[in-house]
């Protein structure tokens, strides 16, 4: 029983901190129910952070099957993406205001590697990395809460696919559930614009 009381104290917690902190920008959405937690939130990679190794590559030179690669790019509240916005051509965030954490991702390229043009296109481990307060300069260095993510991802737009919960650190590191992640499109830093609908249990 106080195990239940402390899990749900820590949840609320988070939901009215979310909503508080947030809720006049639209940012990240809690749902509490008894048993789970909904999150909403968008992801803008920042292009010049996209790193992959020297091979194997296809003879366009992009990274074929098997090539690993690490990425990084800004989480902002959910809605504030569309399928080009949110990064600089210098990779730097378009709205620093509005950001609420940083995403990092690493993997692999599988199916045709760079150049699948539909279905699974990477398998990858994702890391959401929340800050405390809104604000990309204030805040980079300040994490609050962690989650992470494993699964394939979908190199069709607008397309639904789903990731596993695999845990966290801090208040999430006993995390259980499912991600749904959409590809928005491409911004003007070459960096995919994702939308996330996570669930957890």
């Amino acid at each position: 029983m106080k195990a239940i009381y402390l899990r749900t104290l820590v949840f609320t917690t988070l939901a009215l901190l979310m909503s508080g902190t947030y809720a006049n920008q639209g940012a990240s959405e809690f749902r509490r129910s008894a048993h789970k937690q909904v999150l909403h939130f968008d992801v803008a990679e920042s292009g010049p952070k996209f790193v992959f190794d020297e091979a194997p590559l296809l003879p366009s030179s992009l990274p074929a099957y098997g090539n690993p690669f690490v990425t990084q790019g800004y989480i902002y509240p959910a809605g504030t993406l569309d399928k080009h916005n949110g990064v600089n051509p210098n990779g730097s965030p378009e709205f620093p205001e509005k950001v609420i954490g940083e995403w990092t991702c690493r993997g692999y390229f599988i199916g045709n590697g760079a150049e699948t043009e539909t279905g699974p296109w990477v398998i990858t481990t994702q890391l959401y990395d929340f800050y405390r307060k809104r604000g990309y300069q204030a805040n980079k260095q300040s994490s609050y809460l962690n989650l992470v993510s494993d699964g394939y991802e979908l190199a069709d737009i607008d397309v639904t696919g789903k990731r596993a919960i695999t845990g966290g650190t801090g208040r999430f590191r006993n995390a259980r559930g499912e991600a749904k992640q959409v590809l928005l499109g491409h911004n003007v830093s070459e960096g995919v614009n994702l939308r996330f609908r996570i669930r957890i249990r």
